[in-house]
């Protein structure tokens, strides 16, 4: 227990420090040729793909047959993050001793 601010030196190791980090994202671009795809419209829209113009009236797949067509998509990547999970990044480090600040009046539990 530390009941002012001050430097602790723990060496009753080893001791697992877990560190959160919140990773910065960063958005990646790829480009693929294609001799065909299939796209889900799910309102009434239009493509514009090679110079010809798809139409969808509804909520409908089209399918784009006239290529070689250069599809473009753009995704948000986080370092060290799987795709499905959150931004924030947990490393696990185990050390045989440790020093800490503590700025203020602290609890640290080895």
């Amino acid at each position: 227990t530390a009941t002012s601010a001050t430097t602790l030196t723990i060496t009753n190791c080893p001791c697992t420090l877990t560190h959160k980090t919140t990773a910065t994202p960063f958005a990646t671009t790829t480009t693929e040729i294609v001799t065909s795809y299939t796209t889900f419209c799910p309102l009434a829209t239009t493509i514009v793909q090679n110079s010809k113009t798809y139409t969808a009236t509804e909520s409908e797949t089209l399918t784009i047959s006239e290529c070689p067509c250069t599809l473009t998509k753009t995704a948000t990547l986080t370092p060290g993050v799987p795709v499905t999970s959150t931004g924030v990044v947990y490393s696990t480090t185990v050390v045989e001793s440790y020093t800490t600040v503590c700025p203020t009046s602290t609890t640290l539990v080895v």
